[in-house]
């Protein structure tokens, strides 16, 4: 496994294993960070640096839009986000970035006013819209090959990886007595049913996976330092 001084953004991304390997790492090093500590966009930024120098600021501000999507370009200075959320976050995207792109954009779409909260029914109208564009690639697998660990098609020589459309219904059963959705709830459905991240997680067994449930507006409101 590499070493702080090794990771550069382009070996982090150079297949699914470096990917992997490099969640695994970062779990490791920030295990006993506190999970309540708030930070913003420029600490998380110096923070990462320190693992790999070269770790761009935009992927930054997309993972902390993913935890918390009323985050305003004007505010990533003063806008706060627990640790802990910014940790369970940053291996979806890093693992999934494609799609967490599409979801992020669809959920901007439909959160007009930035509440950072959207009903769970159009949470789950997302959720189908984005991984039904990709069924055709899980029709297209071999009979004998029934289970499939995720999507993955070549675009301009970069992969582009979904996870299993299983993770509909499992977003579906897990938030069953939810009226309202995240994109910070798909996380923890995710953590807790994805093949991926659970191999990842195996390295890591205290990392903490909060029980899934109601998001509370109080969480996802912009705060002052």
């Amino acid at each position: 496994m590499n070493n702080a001084n090794e990771w550069t953004f382009p070996v982090i991304f150079k297949d699914i294993d470096t990917k992997m390997n490099f969640v695994r790492y970062i779990l490791e090093c920030f295990q006993d960070f506190p999970s309540e500590t708030k930070l913003n966009c420029d600490d998380y930024s110096s923070i990462m640096s320190l693992i790999c120098p070269d770790f761009p600021y935009s992927f930054i501000v997309f993972v902390l839009e993913c935890v918390d999507p009323s985050i305003s370009s004007g505010r990533l200075l003063t806008h706060r986000v627990a640790f802990g959320n910014f940790l369970l976050a940053l291996p979806c995207c890093i693992l999934y970035p494609f799609f967490m792109h599409e979801v992020l954009t669809l959920y901007k779409g439909i959160d007009i006013l930035r509440n950072g909260i959207i009903t769970r029914d159009k949470f789950l109208l997302l959720l189908n819209q984005v991984l039904k564009r990709f069924i055709h690639h899980v029709e297209e697998e071999d009979e004998e090959d029934e289970k499939v660990e995720s999507l993955v098609c070549e675009v301009n020589g970069h992969e582009k990886r979904y996870p299993n459309p299983s993770l509909y219904e499992d977003y579906f059963e897990a938030t069953i007595d939810l009226e309202k959705s995240s994109i910070q709830t798909l996380f923890f459905v995710m953590w807790q049913t994805n093949d991926l991240l659970l191999k990842c997680k195996e390295s890591n067994q205290n990392l903490n996976i909060s029980e899934i449930k109601e998001p509370e507006p109080s969480i996802l409101e912009n705060e002052s330092s």
